[in-house]
Order: structure tokens, then C-alpha cells, then sequence
């Protein structure tokens, strides 16, 4: 049997600060958990609160059913976005326990793929494209037709919601 290696992790200070990083999450053994409309709307409240806790953004999220996209921005200096990760994870998983009556810390993998956006990752309209291609999840998975009808994805930036044209134009103007 193949032993699988752990994901290289950034050093701790790469986490820190203001910049954008990507967390793609998947889910224990690719269960199915974020089907139920009471499970994964309890996740993506968490994680509105704990961004604001730990003074991060979450530029866009995706919950499919097996997996989860975030795009989190550090928003001071201070900002650990690592540890909002962690803590969402952690606490997420102890909610959804409580919902489907389980005690197991078994709701996501031990660890997810990370990206750092590079400098030149802002050039070129990159970071629009990342957000893009995460919500259009849904859509490639022959969830929904058009990924502005899927129920369980958004952003807690800006003054619209990510499903109106005025969000993406007050945040990527051409």
C-alpha cells in the first residue's frame, strides 16, 4: 500500500499579514458533508464570524459537497489567515458533530492544498480568474447549469453579493 506524504506547509510567517491565499479543503474520506442545507449553512456562518474574529476576508468560497474553495485575504498586517483556517476547521467540525450526532474529528482532512498568491499572480486579472474558476465548481460537477443559481457559495467582501455584476465590477475593474 502507497503512504501518502503530507502537503508541504508554508513557513508560519507566510500566513501572516495582507495577502490573498487559496485553501482548497476536502472533505474525510471525500464524504459527501456539505449536502444538507442546515450543515453547510452553519459552515459558512462560522466562517463569516471567524473571518471578522481573526481580521481576514474571505473573498470567495465554494462549499461543494466533498470539498471546499476559499480565497482569504489577510486584511492588517497582524492578520493570521492560517490560524482563522485552522480554528474555522476545527470549529466547524465540532458543529457539524453536534448536528448529525457524531463525536469524531473526522469531518476534513488533517490538511489542505494551500496557495500563496504570488505578486505577479495580481497581474493580468489572475486573481479574478482564481475566482472565477472556484465558483464555476458547481457548474463543472453538473450541479447546477449556472453557478449564480448554486445555493452555497459567496463572499463577505464588498457591498454586493458575489451573484450581482456591481461585486465583481467594484472589485475588478477593468
Amino acid at each position: 500500500m502507497k503512504k501518502y506524504k503530507h502537503l508541504p506547509r508554508f513557513e508560519r510567517e507566510a500566513y501572516i499579514g495582507t495577502k490573498h491565499i487559496m485553501f482548497d479543503m476536502r472533505t474525510y474520506r471525500s464524504h459527501k458533508t456539505f449536502v444538507k442545507r442546515n450543515i453547510t449553512e452553519t459552515a459558512i456562518d462560522l466562517l463569516r464570524n471567524y473571518a471578522e474574529k481573526y481580521q481576514c476576508e474571505v473573498l470567495c468560497y465554494v462549499f461543494m459537497p466533498d470539498h471546499v474553495h476559499l480565497i482569504v485575504y489577510g486584511q492588517t498586517d497582524e492578520s493570521d489567515c492560517l490560524k482563522f483556517h485552522d480554528i474555522w476547521k476545527s470549529e466547524t467540525a465540532i458543529a457539524i458533530n453536534k448536528i448529525i450526532s457524531v463525536d469524531s474529528d473526522k469531518i476534513f482532512q488533517k490538511q489542505s492544498y494551500d496557495h500563496i498568491l504570488r505578486s505577479w499572480e495580481y497581474e493580468k486579472r489572475r486573481l479574478f480568474n482564481k475566482v472565477q474558476y472556484i465558483v464555476m465548481n458547481p457548474v463543472r460537477a453538473k450541479l447546477v447549469d449556472s453557478w449564480q443559481d448554486y445555493p452555497y457559495l459567496g463572499s463577505s467582501v464588498g457591498n454586493y453579493d458575489i451573484r450581482h455584476p456591481f461585486w465583481w465590477d467594484d472589485l475588478f475593474p477593468m
